[in-house]
């Protein structure tokens, strides 16, 4: 109960707060380019495929191949409200069944034409703009759907995302607990001019499991994580440098609660990177990792210091040098390819390794009518 009323006040806090910048951005919903009355039809989908080649002790490797597809109904009710209704099915090549088949729907209220509000069915198409050790990348193919509730700010000095996501609803008696995600990222521009951009960035991401009403009682388990950075972008004007970026992320782990599932209770990391964009589609990155007792509540296992299927094994301090690169291109019809490798060199098993993935999204809509 006490962890409800913090995220509750925190989200009414980061609420007020948005209301400051005056800036005009049009959202992703894209709501004012529609009319009141019309109804729309839309679809998203994306074919992926991801081999995570990992022999290290934290995570070992799998293979993820399938696609996820979301139709929808999408209705203009007013100047400021649209409800949209679907469903979300996923589906992972050599199973027979479906993974996942669930209904969709959301309900969104435009305070302002650049800060909106989300009940129901969220955006996670971005990932929330969270890095990687905080929130794993592989959300895309599984998170699609995700519940609650969440609010969206956007302006040319400020982007926010809030969000609060029920994972695990439970009914009196149940045996298991309840299960939810808090988050909030911030990008706030302080330098923007045609070669410099200078950004301030948070990440704030807590899981919690708990609940009143299961049977038997369990202990209530919460974990934070915190990061934040100042990143520097620069642009150049020579063939095969479009921009230069360094970024260092710092990043602190706490478990408010006694539950003793994991064996430490805060832990800290730092996580530099420099990324230098050849072109607008195509991106080099090279990070280093390095953690004294950290625990992701979210985030990809790689940068976990504690085992995946095994809490007895653990490493105090964790170093890695991750090196990737990414391509990414869209073409006509809302279709669009991004395609990377990412290499993983872990200092403490003296290993290499690798993941490469391929996914092929599209986004369509179409108005039907007016009614």
């Amino acid at each position: 109960m006490i962890f409800k009323k913090i995220i509750t006040s925190i989200v009414l806090i980061l609420v007020l707060s948005n209301t400051f910048s005056q800036t005009l951005v049009i959202n992703e919903l894209d709501s004012l380019t529609k009319k009141n009355g019309d109804l729309s039809f839309g679809l998203k989908n994306s074919n992926f495929f991801k081999d995570n080649e990992y022999f290290n002790k934290i995570v070992e490797g799998y293979t993820l191949v399938g696609f996820w597809i979301t139709p929808y109904l999408n209705y203009k009710i007013s100047d400021n409200d649209e409800i949209s209704v679907g469903a979300h099915l996923i589906h992972f090549s050599g199973r027979d069944k479906l993974y996942k088949i669930q209904p969709v729907l959301s309900f969104t209220h435009n305070f302002l034409p650049f800060f909106l509000i989300t009940i129901g069915t969220i955006d996670n198409s971005n990932n929330h703009y969270l890095i990687p050790p905080l929130y794993d990348s592989e959300a895309f193919y599984f998170n699609q759907a995700d519940n609650g509730i969440q609010i969206l700010y956007n302006s040319d000095a400020i982007r926010n995302d809030t969000w609060l996501s029920w994972d695990k609803f439970i009914f009196y008696g149940d045996t298991t607990q309840e299960e939810l995600t808090f988050g909030h990222s911030s990008r706030y521009t302080l330098i923007n001019d045609s070669k410099l951009n200078m950004n301030l960035k948070i990440n704030t991401i807590a899981k919690h499991k708990g609940g009143q009403i299961n049977r038997p009682k369990k202990p209530i388990e919460t974990l934070l994580n915190l990061g934040g950075s100042i990143e520097f972008a620069y642009c150049f004007d020579v063939p095969f440098l479009y921009q230069l970026s360094v970024e260092p992320f710092f990043c602190y782990y706490m478990k408010p609660t006694s539950y003793e599932s994991q064996p430490f209770n805060k832990g800290w990391a730092f996580y530099p990177s420099v990324r230098w964009s050849i072109s607008k589609n195509i991106c080099l990155q090279s990070s280093y990792w390095y953690s004294n007792k950290f625990i992701t509540a979210r985030g990809e296992r790689i940068f976990n210091s504690v085992a995946v299927l095994d809490n007895n094994y653990f490493e105090t301090m964790r170093k890695m040098i991750i090196n990737k690169i990414v391509f990414f291109k869209k073409f006509g019809g809302g279709v669009e390819l991004n395609a990377g490798i990412e290499a993983y060199y872990l200092n403490n098993e003296y290993l290499l390794d690798y993941n490469f993935y391929f996914q092929l999204n599209w986004k369509f809509t179409r108005k039907i009518t007016t009614l």
